[in-house]
């Protein structure tokens, strides 16, 4: 398994050679997005909207995963969905607020 972390600008044309890259080298033609660690706003969900604006760009499918909070997190649903895709991205907001949402989770 591989982990890629970078900084800002996710779901712009700022990082379209670093999607590029990805997408090419790791064969992805499906990814799930997890915009937990935005589940304070009340447009968390813009996450969501703004991968799959961006994602049409390289053909890739999209899949929600709507987890707001730890209840969210054990919904079987959620982990069937992210079993189907070929990547997870996890999208910006507070990481402490991500973490306890999925600790002791099934996610």
């Amino acid at each position: 398994m591989s982990l890629v972390l970078f900084g800002s600008g996710e779901f712009t044309n700022q990082v379209l050679d670093i999607d590029n890259f990805l997408i090419k080298n790791y064969n992805i033609k499906s990814i799930a997005i997890l915009p937990t660690a935005a589940g304070l706003e009340s447009d968390w969900l813009k996450w969501i909207d703004m991968a799959i604006n961006h994602y049409a760009k390289f053909n890739i499918s999209v899949i929600p995963l709507k987890v707001q909070r730890q209840l969210d997190a054990n919904q079987s649903e959620i982990i069937l969905a992210l079993e189907k895709s070929d990547a997870i991205f996890i999208s910006g907001g507070n990481p402490l607020y991500l973490f306890n949402q999925l600790k002791s989770t099934l996610l």
